[in-house]
């Protein structure tokens, strides 16, 4: 019960997810060590999970007034709010003492990303309806992470390209989250940008940009992320899949098991997108 809680508080699933976009980065180089990937992955995971602890100690008051998150180990009394910080401390020391052993511009990054989400992107959800914004670079650092762990100094146009994906997918991540959970935001006066844009707009504007995000997929192989022609039609296939489910979803009444759907093939076509492009690396 107790392993189970510290789970959810590490948010198992999706700090496997950023170290996983940590992985794509460090793919590009093709110096693709065994032992140094699972150094990278363990590193990365431990400071996204000790991020979403303490993202979670630092809300544990605004979580007990939204139904989305009143059942998180610390407002459900599985874990105190002590328990959880030391949690995240001991996480934030292992994970960095790891990735030091790989580059220390990765051990910046990682760090730095701890201190854009909880410290800057946090605290700003209460003060801005943009804070997507600064909460969307959290997202680009992984792969620059991966990309620096080889022991690079400067960047390649083909990182730069799957950071700016990154951040393109953060977008409508947030955007579909606000809309399915606005009366849970509103209660904990999260500012929302719902409130300032209608349903129908948001929509919209959900569609073009995951369009145009899809449509940028197909630049992978000119800065070399994607050459394999196999790979290429997984990819067309995938983008067009990816279009047709939303298309569905976002022109009509927003309901709440539709925004579920939203957000779980937003996720899966992310991982896709991860798999095919590790699987052109390494295959």
């Amino acid at each position: 019960m107790i392993f189970k809680a510290y789970l959810k508080l590490s948010k198992s699933i999706l700090s496997l997810a950023v170290a996983l976009s940590a992985f794509v980065g460090y793919s590009l180089t093709k110096n693709i060590n065994l032992i140094d990937s699972l150094i990278l992955i363990s590193g990365v995971f431990m400071l996204s999970s000790a991020a979403s602890a303490l993202n979670q100690y630092q809300e544990r008051n605004t979580d007990l007034l939204m139904q989305r998150t009143a059942n998180r180990p610390i407002p459900s009394k599985n874990i105190s709010a002590n328990e959880a910080l030391i949690f995240s401390i001991i996480l934030i020391i292992l994970g960095t003492l790891v990735l030091s052993t790989l580059n220390s511009i990765s051990v910046i990054l990682a760090l730095l990303n701890i201190i854009l989400y909880n410290f800057i992107y946090t605290p700003l959800k209460y003060k801005s309806q943009f804070a997507l914004i600064p909460g969307g670079f959290v997202g680009a650092i992984p792969p620059l992470i991966g990309w620096f762990a080889t022991g690079n100094n400067t960047l390649s146009p083909a990182i730069i390209f799957i950071s700016a994906f990154m951040f393109l997918w953060q977008i409508p991540h947030f955007w579909i989250l606000l809309i399915k959970y606005q009366s849970d935001y509103k209660n904990a006066k999260i500012k929302n940008v719902t409130e300032i844009i209608s349903i129908n707009k948001i929509a919209f504007i959900l569609f073009i940009w995951i369009f145009s995000t899809s449509i940028l997929t197909f630049s992978f192989p000119f800065f070399g992320i994607i050459t394999s022609s196999f790979n290429l039609i997984c990819l067309l296939i995938l983008n067009i899949l990816f279009i047709a489910i939303f298309s569905k979803i976002l022109f009509k009444s927003l309901i709440s098991n539709q925004l579920k759907i939203a957000n779980l093939s937003l996720h899966l076509y992310l991982i896709l997108i991860f798999i095919i492009i590790i699987s052109d690396k390494i295959i």
